[in-house]
This record gives C-alpha cells, structure tokens and sequence, in this order.
C-alpha cells in the first residue's frame, strides 16, 4: 500500500501547541526557514511523535511505500529530509508545494499524483477537502494515536 503523511501536526509535533501557530502562518513559517534563524528554530522546536514514528517504521518494514506530504516549500524540502534522517524516519517520497497552490490544493494534488491507498491528516478542514475530491482514498483525522487503529486494522 502507498500511505501518505503529513508531517507538521502528525509526523513531528511542536512545544506547547506551537505547530497549530505555525499552521496559520506557513507561508511565513516557509520565509522564516530560509533564515539561519529559521533553520535553528526548525532543528529546535520539532521533535518526532513516537507513536507516529513506531508506525511508520513498521510499514515501511513490512513494504508498504512512506510518502511525506508537506506544505513546506521545495527550496526547504531539504530541511525536512534532513529532519527525518536524522529523528530515524524512513521514507520513500517527500512532496512539496509549487508556489502558487494552497495547502488545500496541495494536498489533493499530491494524494492523487502518487495514488495513496490513506492519507493521515492533523488539519479538520483539509481532511474534509481531500475526502470530497479524492473519494477514493482513506484519509485518517489525526489528533491522538487511538486515531491509526484505523489504519493498524486495515492493514493486519
């Protein structure tokens, strides 16, 4: 199976409810990466959320193909595999935005582009806009862990 991640919100989680700010700003958040600032504050204040992480590392195992979607802009997309090599995630893909796409956008694009079987989402209102135009695909809600056992069922 293709499963497909978003990073910021699911895969790596931010102090203090700090991904949930970053979210509403991200296209400053994508600026402010350019910045050696920028960079120390990306290395600093992301840590990897186990559960997500030990899940990863078991399809990924067992063959399922990893796909990173991220709203983080292609000129940082380095950052971001660099973040997960280094926090031990493996992946297969990493997709980024063009520059004119919206995360809603975004998002439906990449998840029909690279065929994902599900997709787990932190943000309410882009799991609503994927479902409605990508049908097809399973997207998962994500707030807490209990939230894959959909996935973990599925794929049993």
């Amino acid at each position: 199976m293709i499963i497909g991640f978003d990073k910021d919100g699911v895969i790596a989680k931010a102090p203090l409810g700090l991904h949930n700010l970053l979210k509403v700003f991200q296209r400053t958040w994508n600026l402010f990466l350019k910045t050696w600032l920028g960079e120390l504050a990306y290395k600093k204040l992301r840590f990897a959320n186990k559960d997500v992480k030990n899940l990863i590392c078991q399809l990924y195992i067992k063959g399922h193909k990893i796909i990173i979607i991220t709203y983080i802009t292609k000129d940082n997309s380095k950052k971001v595999a660099d973040w997960l090599v280094k926090n031990d995630i493996p992946f297969d893909q990493i997709i980024t935005p063009t520059e004119k796409e919206n995360p809603l956008e975004f998002k439906i694009r990449a998840v029909l582009k690279t065929n994902c079987d599900f997709y787990i989402e932190d943000q309410k209102s882009l799991v609503k806009g994927i479902s409605s135009k990508a049908p097809e695909v399973k997207i998962i809600h994500y707030k807490k862990e209990k939230d894959l056992d959909r996935l973990k069922k599925e794929l049993r």
